[in-house]
């Protein structure tokens, strides 16, 4: 099933990205997603209500906003770095893509653990404007395919990331390489990255 879509590539658009005042430095946000704390349980899941799809975007918009390094102004550097940055917001591509894949949010929450995964274990890598994009897309591919019954195909999820889907292919197993192959993950982990989220919706008005 194709769709077609509207919206701009990542490179396409106005930026509208708000400004974030006193952010949290990146690696307490970061620790905060890898460490799941004793005290957290699937509990966490049953007694908070779930976040309001909108929120939930702009939630993740505002914690991949934290993760990434303004000081990195490594462009080209791998298949995650375009040459230029995409003018198109973190938020609204976010809601590009959750209008588009159909998945679960679920998958959006286990994009996020990849992405702290590979952080920890490829400390260099650059999370910057110019890689951001294509991380949120190849992690939410790698996510859909892990977490989902249903799929679509790669040149589909190229289309709606605005790759072209050899960028696609490469990317998802250079991604998959650089995790190790890890898609694990634990009830832990995954009520500690929806703690985490929940805490950014509380922040949004």
């Amino acid at each position: 099933m194709k769709r077609s879509s509207s919206r701009g590539s990542p490179e396409q658009g106005p930026s509208q990205e708000s400004h974030q005042s006193n952010p949290q430095p990146r690696h307490e946000i970061l620790r905060d997603i890898k460490l799941a704390g004793s005290k957290v349980t699937a509990e966490v899941l049953d007694e908070k209500a779930h976040i309001d799809g909108g929120k939930l975007i702009a939630s993740l918009a505002r914690v991949y906003g934290d993760v990434m390094d303004p000081a990195s102004s490594a462009r080209c550097a791998s298949c995650f770095h375009g040459c230029r940055k995409p003018t198109i917001s973190i938020e609204d591509y976010l809601v590009r893509l959750r209008s588009y894949f159909m998945c679960s949010d679920s998958c959006f929450l286990l994009a996020l653990i990849y992405i702290a995964r590979l952080v920890e274990i490829c400390p260099d890598f650059a999370v910057n404007p110019f890689s951001i994009h294509r991380l949120l897309a190849i992690s939410l591919v790698v996510s859909v395919k892990f977490h989902e019954d249903v799929v679509y195909s790669n040149t589909f999820y190229a289309h709606i990331c605005g790759l072209q889907q050899e960028e696609l292919n490469k990317g998802e197993v250079e991604f998959l390489k650089m995790i190790k192959w890890d898609l694990g993950f634990s009830i832990e982990q995954f009520s500690q990255v929806y703690s985490e989220v929940l805490q950014s919706a509380d922040k949004i008005l």
